[in-house]
């Protein structure tokens, strides 16, 4: 599922050999890996990664090391649950939220081994109330790879104003909510985007085809001949799981994060660190399946030019090294699982800690058991073309493609990156044109300049895509244009209705059902108010008629003008 985790630096600890009451590490006959690197240096040095990034007493952290198959090391640290101080063990069950994607995937392949579905089939085949009036094809590897277009349910509860991680929902629920969606959106195969719907579909087809739920499948499949017992899909919030992490925000101090969503197949896999190494080890030398299946299983799925990602698994080049991941993240809950085939390389990373980067923390452990001189730095964006040394003139609004807003903006403090529905983000000069995040270590913006003039700008980060983004002109309307806006607009596929009334200057409030919210107009026609993009619709005679809206994994959702 999504939901970043809060990223903060925490300082280094030195940490000693002998302190095992705080982290607990298993060493292995094992000398030297792979000749290189001593077995005992890395110890120490997992050891001290997790010191720096979890106190004793805080919210926890499990991860795990395997090279060809064999366990290198594993470690914990920190609290399951601080009410009662219990700490994180092998034992601790965490909630490895969208890397449970990967389990309902291999129980798609599974129905095709056994001939009882096919990937090629429109997934309406065994699911056909959802969109079963959308003309065109939709496949189940268009469901496994994201290329569906089918709306994210959790974004669609949000517009809703159902916060679903405090509001009991099944995946009935989302089946249901799924069912009054009349388009998508786009067409199928025409390009990717991550929908947690899509796998909550694969759930149900398997439901429908076994006649059996997920989880009582997924058992019978995959977890018991593994033996795999502390690991199970949970569909219900209420349900006693042994030995269960809970999960922790630091808001002034340590929350509970609150989690009563029943919803699985996406997410809401519980397991533990030994579980997971179980996995791991069956992946690398298969018993439930022969090497082909395996073979199709760890490999991306090419439907159109979507070839990155495949079944619950995301695929890229890390610093010049094929990389095969994944990211979760729910409520508090976040686990990162990272495979580097070429270098037989597995790490996991679990934790109820909202401050652990787990993609980050995973990063880290990778370049201890990974030859450095094998990585390929890749930041050649990163070189200063502009030779003056004067303030650029970088001001203003810049769209990316999927038309999301950022705005850079200066105040008595500094220099700020806005985006929409998040918290600003403060920028640090460092030459003519770069500038890095204060709070996101190698994050910088590339500003480019054409003729003295800012154009657009670049986000870029070692381990992500680069991300750019045009300068827009500032807004220009006349007068008499900001009042025509006015008006209330409805939507039946998700019954919410949104009333705009005018403020003053580029200002609007806005009525989302009863929830009343403030709204910047970006430029004509163009409406942004937190994460959400609101573009009004005309006819052929320029009249208001409707609103288009997008956020985040919804997109093109239509709201006609009633009034």
């Amino acid at each position: 599922m999504k939901r970043l985790a809060i990223i903060k630096k925490s300082s280094t600890t030195n940490v000693l050999l002998g302190c095992f009451t705080l982290i607990t590490i298993h060493f292995f006959a094992l000398t030297t890996l792979f000749g290189q690197v001593p077995i005992d240096s890395v110890n120490i040095k997992v050891n001290a990664i997790l010191a720096s990034k979890v106190k004793e007493n805080s919210p926890g952290v499990a991860v795990a090391i395997l090279k060809d198959g064999v366990l290198i090391s594993k470690a914990v640290r920190g609290q399951a649950n601080l009410d009662f101080q219990i700490p994180v063990d092998f034992n601790t069950s965490f909630n490895i939220a969208s890397n449970a994607k990967q389990y309902t995937a291999a129980c798609i392949l599974l129905l095709q081994k056994d001939n009882l579905i096919s990937l090629d089939d429109d997934f309406r085949k065994y699911v056909p109330d959802i969109l079963k009036n959308y003309p065109e094809k939709i496949s189940i590897k268009n469901l496994l790879n994201h290329t569906s277009g089918i709306r994210d349910v959790y974004d669609l509860w949000a517009l809703q104003d159902i916060t679903w991680w405090k509001t009991f929902v099944s995946n009935t629920d989302a089946i249901n909510l799924l069912k009054k969606q009349t388009d998508l959106n786009f067409k199928p195969s025409s390009q990717y985007l991550y929908s947690n719907s899509n796998y909550l579909i694969l759930a149900e087809i398997v439901n429908t085809v076994t006649k059996i739920p997920l989880k009582d499948y997924i058992k019978a499949k995959i977890f018991e001949p593994l033996q795999m017992s502390q690991t199970a899909f949970v569909d219900n919030y209420m349900q006693v799981i042994p030995n269960r992490a809970d999960g922790y925000g630091n808001f002034n101090g340590w929350k509970k994060y609150p989690w009563i969503t029943s919803v699985y197949g996406d997410g809401g896999l519980f397991t533990t660190i030994d579980d997971q190494i179980k996995w791991e080890k069956h992946l690398h030398s298969p018993t439930l399946w022969d090497n082909q299946f395996n073979s199709v299983l760890l490999q991306p799925i090419k439907t159109g030019n979507q070839t990155f990602y495949g079944f619950g698994l995301m695929f890229e080049n890390y610093k010049g090294l094929t990389h095969t991941y994944h990211d979760g993240s729910t409520g508090a809950y976040n686990a990162s699982f990272d495979r580097f085939p070429t270098e037989n390389i597995s790490i996991i990373v679990m934790t109820n800690n909202t401050q652990v980067w787990t993609r980050g923390l995973s990063q880290e452990l990778a370049t201890l058991v990974i030859d450095k001189t094998k990585f390929i730095e890749t930041n050649n964006l990163l070189t200063e073309t502009e030779t003056a040394n004067t303030q650029l003139d970088n001001l203003g609004d810049y769209q990316f493609e999927d038309n999301r807003i950022i705005k850079i903006r200066k105040d008595s403090t500094g220099l700020y990156r806005d985006i929409y529905g998040r918290n600003p983000s403060k920028l640090k000069q460092e030459s003519p044109s770069i500038y890095a995040y204060e709070t996101v270590k190698d994050l910088k913006i590339k500003f480019t300049v054409q003729n003295k003039t800012v154009k657009s700008l670049t986000i870029f980060h070692p381990s992500q895509s680069f991300q750019t983004a045009v300068k827009l002109p500032a807004v220009k309307v006349e007068t008499n244009y900001y009042k025509t806006l006015n008006g209330k607009y409805f939507n039946p596929e998700t019954n919410t209705s949104i009333a705009i009334n005018y403020l003053k200057g580029n200002d609007y409030s806005l009525i989302k059902n009863k929830e009343s919210q403030e709204a910047t107009l970006i430029r004509k026609d163009y409406l942004a108010m937190n994460s959400y993009q609101m573009l009004i619709e005309r006819n052929s005679k320029n009249e208001i008629v409707g609103l288009i809206v997008n956020d985040n994994r919804i997109l093109n959702i239509k709201f006609k003008k009633v009034k």
